[in-house]
């Protein structure tokens, strides 16, 4: 685990470039052979920049919710519930598959878990499994992997630090935190300070997790 500033993250891993890397075809960015693994150490090209989170349907959404104040029936989830999840509940309740069946098993979920991290502050899942997970890449950007409607909620309420699981880590990256070159580290945080000025990271990496 890492503390992480979220306000750092704001792209989503391209899991596309995996396969272009030449990974194998049972890998993906959580699982290989079916099989969770953290901390693993790949090529640096394997890990690209993808999509924006502000692109991302279920952040606008959050934002709604959480900024503007919406009701949930307003926000981007309407559409998404359409599209996506209305046949998923259909096959749980086939009589009653209404966005109130949705709002009431999923969305209500992200009222508490605002409510409580406005609270109590961002606290650490018990699963690592359920933390937020991301990838660092070559040039020291922390690309997000799952866990975006914990990470957005964090951003909106002006988080310093959460902590994140390092599922995938590029190699040029991991050798620079083993051998700590002073001329690695200085380059990672030089091109995280263009986007920041705060540090992408926090806290050493534990060697147990890498």
């Amino acid at each position: 685990l890492l503390a992480i500033n979220p306000a750092l993250i704001t792209r989503f891993l391209r899991t596309r470039s995996l396969k272009e890397a030449g990974l194998p075809q049972s890998m993906s960015a959580r699982t290989i052979g079916n099989k969770r693994y953290f901390g693993m150490v790949v090529a640096d090209q394997a890990l690209r920049p993808g999509k924006r989170l502000q692109r991302c349907k279920h952040v606008r959404a959050m934002q709604q919710r959480f900024v503007e104040g919406l009701d949930w029936h307003q926000t981007m989830y309407s559409d998404l519930f359409e599209k996506k999840y209305k046949q998923e509940i259909k096959g749980k309740r086939p009589r009653r598959a209404g966005f109130k069946v949705f709002l009431s098993e999923k969305l209500g979920g992200y009222d508490t878990i605002y409510q409580d991290m406005d609270r109590n502050g961002y606290r650490q899942s018990a699963s690592i499994e359920e933390n937020v997970e991301v990838a660092l890449d070559a040039n020291g950007e922390v690309l997000l992997i799952d866990g975006r409607h914990r990470l957005v909620l964090a951003q909106l309420l002006g988080l310093k630090t959460i902590p994140v699981v390092v599922n995938l880590l590029a190699e040029s990256v991991a050798q620079a935190l083993i051998d700590g070159s002073d001329a690695s580290v200085k380059r990672m945080e030089s091109s995280s300070a263009a986007r920041s000025s705060n540090p992408w990271l926090t806290t050493s990496p534990s060697r147990e997790g890498i």
